[in-house]
């Protein structure tokens, strides 16, 4: 825990070198200059790289009730579709990725028989018939799901897969709406929201490699719950989290450019 404490007390100095603070991200208000374009800019470019979906989008929970994402909190026991066994099953948020209720984003909206709004980096599970097998289903990023495809959207014990009939862009911006980006992480590294089955990752195309690179994230709340010291408000992280902002930073030096969505 020492340990990680140093590493994140190093990269804030790393971000903010020469004690320059960060951008502010200004609330929806009707602002113009250079400080609001500025921080509008910098937030949009941060949760484009970081997929979330907007704080009113509805998680799970075991007993059958909905819970805005905006009230999620670390701890917090939420449904997802587990495609090997082929029900649903509860998972616990162990973290967020990316939290930040006064930002705005680009959004996609995938429509079938309700709809969908995520970033267009975020992984989401198709599948290219209905009468394919589950084996065949694979996580995709949310800007290349087309009309035709097909979505798990099942909140109920039994597998389903919805056709989609439209997928549109929409901006924060400009329309107003949908304030606030939230992008949990479950132990499953899955979860239900809006009814339909996503991945926790985002801008890496490859599941594994992003569930690998969070490892350790799932390891320290373990042991945190485990010694007693997870507190029903415990804080969670404003805007990246370090760690995924940390790793996402060297990885572009290491990894091939054709596994980040572009």
């Amino acid at each position: 825990l020492q340990l990680a404490l140093l590493i994140r007390v190093k990269w804030k100095e790393h971000r903010q070198p020469h004690g320059r603070e960060e951008w502010p991200v200004i609330p929806n208000r009707r602002f113009t200059g250079p400080e609001f374009q500025c921080g509008l800019f910098d937030s949009i470019i941060v949760s484009q790289w970081f997929g979330c979906f907007p704080g009113a989008a509805l998680a799970m929970r075991p007993n059958g009730s909905v819970v805005p994402l905006s009230r999620v909190k670390i701890g917090d026991t939420i449904l997802t579709y587990d495609l090997s066994k082929h029900d649903i099953q509860p998972t616990t948020v162990v973290s967020f990725l990316h939290r930040d209720e006064h930002q705005f984003s680009t959004w996609i909206r995938i429509t079938f028989a309700s709809g969908l709004l995520l970033t267009a980096n975020h992984l989401i599970y198709r599948r290219l018939s209905r009468n394919t097998e589950t084996a065949d289903v694979t996580s995709v990023f949310a800007k290349e799901i087309v009309p035709g495809d097909f979505i798990l959207c099942s909140t109920t014990p039994r597998e389903a897969f919805c056709e989609v009939l439209k997928v549109t862009e929409e901006n924060g911006t400009l329309t107003g709406g949908s304030i606030g980006v939230y992008a949990p992480l479950t132990s499953s590294g899955t979860m239900l929201v809006d009814g339909v089955l996503v991945s926790c990752y985002a801008h890496v195309r490859y599941e594994w490699l992003a569930r690998l690179a969070t490892f350790p994230l799932r390891i320290y709340y373990f042991l945190v719950s485990q010694m007693n010291l997870l507190q029903p408000s415990w804080p969670v992280e404003h805007g990246v989290h370090w760690f995924a902002e940390l790793l996402l930073h060297y990885a572009k030096f290491i990894l091939p450019g054709t596994i980040f969505f572009n």
